[in-house]
């Protein structure tokens, strides 16, 4: 666990570092890559300046035509960059005026700015203050071309004799601004070409800027110097010529302007191609990088992947063989280890044994204190019993609380003892969250070649082992017995015979009569549950009425029970009675009272004549519910007994808490002939002055001798109900038994014959 942890946390580390590497290292891939195109429209800027401004050279000179290869240049240039700038329509108009001799040499200067203008905003020339020439570039992109048209303007104004009118002499001086600060640019642009230029290895490029903006420098200086003394007239309005000044046509201040152009155009596009080469190294190595850390990211998920895969296989195939919450060997991992043990024993011989273990009252310990508790209770056992276990032997786990052993190989004695082990581990308490859950468990055993041959046989041999334990009390150990199989196929065959029968209601009801204590009077009838075996053999109602509960099909049962009663009830007479027997099941259903208003409403009886007889065990099973419904039942004027009184825990505070009508004294109490001795008959006669003081009649059942008979009748007892009285009347029976009832009467206190005074085939 800890080495896998270790390794899971170095692939979170590595995951943690190399993912911000990929993300990081694509975001400077992608701010690169921008910077690269923006410089990348610098150099096409730059390119297609350089065919544009040296065209304005030769403007204005009619013995000097336009460059034929400079048109050819720009022509050319502009084909290729005009979609990328837009600039079609402005170099069009300038293409084809450079080419008319027609065309005022003015309109096409201002085309030619224009399209300079429009060229340097779009290339992005003039909007980038991060690189080392913007400075260079402001000058170069916007002075040098006005400085050109300014040169061309002044000469033609000195060159005229005549005065210059106010606007056009505000219009020279602002030329000549326009000049002086070309030459505090040109200035700073020698400085900052100085620093540019530092990295140029042979320095020639450099000598050969130096020297024409040096040229140019000289010029527009001199310009300058002679503007200064006229610069009052100019500002005055009247421009006058200085016997000083010596005019100028331009023509070398032009040229010296496009020859410094020319090289700072030069030095510019090796600036941003150098510029070019640096974003696209970086863009690469990041790119590198990026890869990198993707290809290290894309590794390591493979990896967790596979990891992930080879664990979730491996998880899969444990629980394909294991009990996820015990960890142990499931139901069919355990049959085929079995299987294969098998085979191995009848190859090699040797011998072993198989271990059913069930948990006694886990089922309370679930409902009372949580499941969560169950599970750990679980697991706690799944501990211990690997522990018992020698190598060789298998724990597993068949399902809810049942537990498997398989024994490999055993001496003498040895069987014996691992299931006692089994007991006595298993009879310490838990220590659940601090506080003790005490278990027992009940153990089948069965021996390979002594109770089977099969995996199957084995199986079941054990669990019939088991049941067999179950059966005898619980907290013990069996082994299998043929005699258990015999037993648990009758169980078997006795549960397949109820599922039958509740499905088709193939039942029938007795009715045995309940006498007051002088034998002399029926006061009621409790309708008795029988049911055959199919062959028309009774079943004892003791067999299967649990088996009916445990099956869950009481409650369908008990309702045509009532149904069936009280139509009997309307042939007895008005003053009889008719009791009817309520499993504790009914009562925790919640429907008892609706059954019993159904029944009363079919048959017609009043509610007095209804009886229901409920079990001490129904009573203590959830006292509040059960005593809402009785409350119910009660209002709707049903009478209540307790039937079987003093089989139970309870005692006789449970007279006081509920409200019944009626209590019966359970059988157990009397002997078969005899009463059980002088204590027994002390207490029955204390619960019959205790149930008296409460209001309640007391029917004492099985009476079987005329001796019982008068001893309740000594004691008080308000009814009797037993076999010496009359056994229970078949339905079909019922009328002829009540017509001779009332005519043969016999008191208990008679001392003649056998005490019966009917004679029915009950």
């Amino acid at each position: 666990m800890n080495a896998r942890m270790t390794k899971y946390r170095f692939l979170l580390v590595v995951a943690l570092l190399a993912v911000p590497s990929i993300v990081f290292g694509w975001l400077f891939v992608s701010q690169s890559q921008k910077a690269i195109s923006f410089a990348m429209s610098e150099r096409a800027g730059v390119e297609y300046l350089r065919a544009a401004i040296p065209l304005l050279e030769n403007l204005g000179n009619e013995s000097a035509p336009a460059d034929l290869l400079r048109l050819a240049r720009f022509d050319a240039v502009r084909v290729e960059l005009d979609p990328l700038f837009g600039t079609g329509p402005l170099s069009n108009a300038v293409k084809f005026a450079l080419r008319d001799q027609r065309v005022d040499p003015e309109a096409i200067r201002y085309a030619l700015l224009a399209l300079i203008s429009t060229i340097s905003d779009r290339s992005g020339l003039t909007v980038d203050p991060e690189i080392d020439s913007y400075y260079l570039i402001q000058t170069m992109v916007f002075a040098t071309p006005q400085v050109i048209a300014s040169v061309d303007a002044l000469a033609q104004l000195m060159s005229s004799t005549q005065a210059v009118p106010p606007a056009l002499s505000q219009n020279a001086s602002s030329l000549f601004l326009e000049t002086m600060r070309l030459e505090d640019a040109l200035a700073g642009m020698r400085r900052t070409y100085t620093r540019a230029l530092a990295a140029n290895k042979d320095n020639s490029l450099e000598r050969s800027l130096s020297t024409k903006v040096e040229l140019a420098m000289r010029s527009i200086h001199l310009m300058s110097i002679s503007g200064h003394k006229v610069r009052a007239n100019l500002l005055e309005g009247q421009f006058r010529k200085s016997e000083n000044f010596v005019p100028s046509d331009g023509k070398d201040e032009k040229k010296l302007a496009v020859q410094a152009w020319e090289a700072m155009s030069t030095s510019l596009e090796r600036l941003i191609e150098q510029r070019l080469e640096s974003l696209r190294g970086h863009r690469n190595l990041a790119l590198l990088l990026s890869s990198i850390a993707a290809v290290v990211v894309f590794f390591i998920g493979l990896s967790v992947f596979r990891s992930l895969i080879v664990e979730l296989d491996q998880k899969i195939v444990f629980l394909a063989h294991h009990d996820a919450m015990t960890r142990l060997k499931n139901r069919a991992a355990f049959s085929e280890e079995m299987s294969e043990l098998i085979e191995k024993v009848q190859e090699n011989g040797g011998g072993f044994a198989i271990h059913a273990v069930d948990l006694d009252g886990f089922k309370t310990v679930n409902d009372a204190l949580g499941h969560h508790v169950g599970d750990q209770v679980l697991q706690d056992v799944a501990v211990r019993l690997l522990r018992l276990v020698s190598n060789g032997d298998i724990v597993g786990r068949r399902g809810g609380d049942e537990f498997v052993i398989l024994q490999n190989g055993y001496a003498a004695g040895t069987v014996d003892s691992l299931a006692n082990r089994i007991l006595t581990t298993l009879r310490d308490p838990f220590i659940i969250s601090g506080k003790p859950v005490g278990l027992t468990a009940s153990v089948g055993t069965a021996i390979f070649g002594y109770h089977g041959d099969t995996e199957t046989k084995l199986t079941q041999s054990a669990d019939f082992a088991l049941d067999e334990a179950k059966r005898l009390g619980k907290d013990r150990a069996c082994v299998f017995d043929a005699k258990m199989e015999a037993e648990q196929r009758r169980k078997v065959a006795l549960e397949e015979r109820v599922r039958e029968a509740a499905a088709r209601l193939q039942f029938s009801l007795a009715y045995q009569p309940q006498y007051s204590a002088d034998g002399l009077a029926i006061t009621g009838f409790e309708a008795l549950l029988r049911m055959d075996d199919g062959d028309g053999n009774p079943v004892s109602p003791v067999a299967f009425i649990p088996v009916l509960e445990s099956l869950d099909l009481i409650g369908d049962v008990g309702r045509w029970v009532l149904q069936q009663a009280c139509k009997t009830a309307t042939l007895l007479p008005p003053d009889v009675l008719i009791a009817v027997n309520v499993s504790p099941l009914q009562l925790s259903k919640g429907k008892l009272v609706d059954d019993v208003s159904i029944a009363l409403s079919h048959s017609g009886i009043s509610p007095a004549r209804l009886q229901l007889e409920i079990t001490e065990s129904a009573v203590l099973a959830d006292t509040t519910v059960v005593l809402d419904e009785l409350n119910e039942l009660k209002a709707i004027g049903v009478s209540i007994a307790m039937d079987d009184f003093g089989t139970g825990y309870s005692g006789l505070s449970s007279l006081w808490k509920f409200p019944f009508d009626k209590v019966k004294i359970d059988k157990s109490f009397l002997s078969d002939r005899t009463i059980r001795g002088r204590h027994a008959l002390d207490t029955v006669g204390a619960i019959i002055d205790f149930a008296h003081t409460l209001s309640m009649a007391v029917t004492v059942e099985g009476i079987e001798t005329q001796v019982q008979a008068r001893k309740m009748q000594e004691l008080r007892c308000d009814q009797l109900q037993g076999f010496y009285l009359s056994k229970p009347v078949p339905e079909a029976d019922l009328t002829a038994f009540l017509s001779q009832s009332f005519t043969q009467r016999t008191p208990v206190s008679a001392t003649q014959g056998s005490g019966r005074r009917v004679s029915v085939n009950a």
